[in-house]
């Protein structure tokens, strides 16, 4: 039996005299979707308990100095599942010894990294043969894998036809194989929209489907989808009157499908009260996408000339109302002006279509809040001010018997309750959570305990002598802080 030495020194020998053949690196390129493999490797009979999971350079697939040799590779292939597609398995491929030899494309089981010749998946179906060319060259070797592209994952694996036929082996660069699927048509835009200022990009809070601009050289934003992964489009914009009239047509440059895609009108093509239309369509460098539905739009460059109308029964205008984080509701009339699209309240800057919003005050006492209106082209109202005071209540408090606030009590290793009321704010209580700084500094985590009629009693042990703080908050159902409070005591030594 040979040493494995010997079987090492033969191996590596035939590598290097294939390196200086000089196999491309990747197989050829092509539009559409490609899907390098997962995981790859090889077994070898002659070592029937060694694996090559993922760390060769190069799958041996005949007979080698280490015996009879197959190779696997796996593909994830969630990012075509449902698609009618073509596509065929690629790989790089180079005869030796014996050619022309005929090599075999299954689909097999799941491989692993203990996947060893002992231990092969199951051999399932044969997909197809490939024969060499008559000059046993290197070559592109395509398996039509077009029946398979609806599976989510597949394994293949590569043998020989005759595994009898000594002297007979393919090398296949492993960096190689891959899963080439065929251009799509690009999808039809849907989302579309015209930002409220002149710009390119996501806006963020306010409505995409603004039906008008108070700019004359408004920015058209669309994001393109292809199913075909990685590929760079660009966008073809078009406008136009309301009526028809073709005004211009721009293309964008070719950009990732995750960014936004845009382009701007010149200026003087537009005119302030016009009426018009854009669309758009993607383009991935082979195929054009459907048009996208028109967006229709007006240049609207004149602001409402009335302010809002703003009430709440919870927290009357003028009045002394409710408490600290007991939710309002305040209702916002348009206050005649007919194209109002959005409003902003500054507390929270929250952008809403909604003419009713619920708030919570986050302190006691006045409350000054302003309320604007935008019309459908982002143009603000004057602002109505209003003005209402919270309630004084008495807050929760931490008490303990055993610990007493900025006080020594209790010792080492002996055990404390400390017990959170809820005073005004107990109906609104759901539970607390609070947490130990220990003299060292080091925060421990948090403890969240339930709140019963917002009191709650909880039992700690310090560790160390000396300084503690204790900090605690009390939350609401809706998981927000009501309150929160630092309490000092110290341990006994």
């Amino acid at each position: 039996m040979r040493s494995r030495s010997i079987r090492i020194f033969l191996l590596t020998t035939l590598l290097l005299s294939l390196t200086l053949v000089g196999l491309p690196e990747t197989a050829r390129a092509a539009t559409g979707s490609v899907v390098p493999a997962q995981a790859w490797t090889y077994v070898a009979k002659g070592l029937p308990d060694q694996g090559f999971w993922n760390t060769t350079p190069y799958l041996l697939t005949g007979h080698t100095p280490d015996g009879l040799t197959r190779a696997f590779y796996q593909f994830d292939l969630s990012g075509i599942r449902d698609r009618v597609r073509t596509g065929w398995f690629r790989n790089v491929l180079l005869g030796v010894g014996g050619c022309p030899a005929d090599v075999e494309l299954w689909e097999t089981g799941n491989i692993t990294p203990k996947t060893t010749w002992r231990n092969q998946p199951q051999w399932k179906k044969k997909i197809a043969t490939l024969q060499f060319t008559d000059n046993c060259g290197e070559q592109i070797a395509e398996w039509s894998m077009t029946r398979f592209l609806d599976q989510k994952k597949i394994t293949v694996g590569l043998r020989l036809a005759d595994e009898k036929a000594t002297g007979t082996i393919a090398v296949i660069r492993a960096g190689t194989g891959a899963i080439q699927v065929n251009n799509t048509k690009p999808d039809k835009p849907v989302r579309l929209w015209l930002p409220w200022h002149d710009q390119c990009g996501f806006t963020h809070g306010v409505p995409e489907k603004l039906p008008a601009t108070n700019v004359l050289t408004p920015t058209f934003n669309a994001l393109l989808t292809d199913r075909d992964n990685g590929q760079a489009l660009r966008a073809h914009f078009e406008w136009r009157t309301a009526d028809g009239v073709p005004i211009a047509a721009e293309k964008s440059a070719f950009r990732p499908a995750d960014r936004p895609q845009c382009v701007t009108v010149p200026a003087e093509q537009l005119v302030e009260s016009g009426k018009y239309q854009w669309r758009v369509r993607t383009d991935d460098g082979t195929t054009l996408s459907p048009w996208s539905d028109w967006y229709d739009f007006t240049i609207d460059m004149t602001a409402p000339d009335k302010a809002p109308i703003v009430s709440s029964a919870d927290y009357p205008e003028g009045q002394v109302a409710g408490r600290i984080e007991q939710p309002g509701t305040f209702v916002i009339d348009p206050n005649g002006v007919p194209d109002i699209f959005f409003y902003c309240c500054d507390g929270d800057h929250s952008i809403t279509t909604e003419t009713a919003v619920l708030i919570k005050p986050l302190t006691a006492g006045p409350q000054t809040r302003q309320f604007t209106a935008y019309d459908g082209a982002g143009n603000p109202s004057p602002d109505t001010v209003y003005s209402y005071t919270v309630n004084e209540v008495p807050l929760p408090t931490i008490s303990s018997d055993a610990y007493p606030e900025s006080q020594y009590g209790g010792g080492v290793g002996v055990p404390g309750e400390f017990t959170f009321t809820g005073n005004g704010l107990a109906d609104l209580i759901a539970e607390y959570a609070y947490r130990l700084v220990p003299p060292d500094g080091h925060y421990e985590e948090w403890v969240r305990v339930p709140a019963q009629d917002g009191t709650t009693t909880v039992k700690i042990t310090p560790a160390a002598p000396d300084h503690h703080v204790l900090l605690v908050e009390a939350l609401d159902r809706d998981g927000d802080t009501l309150w929160s409070e630092s309490y000092l005591f110290s341990v006994n030594p």
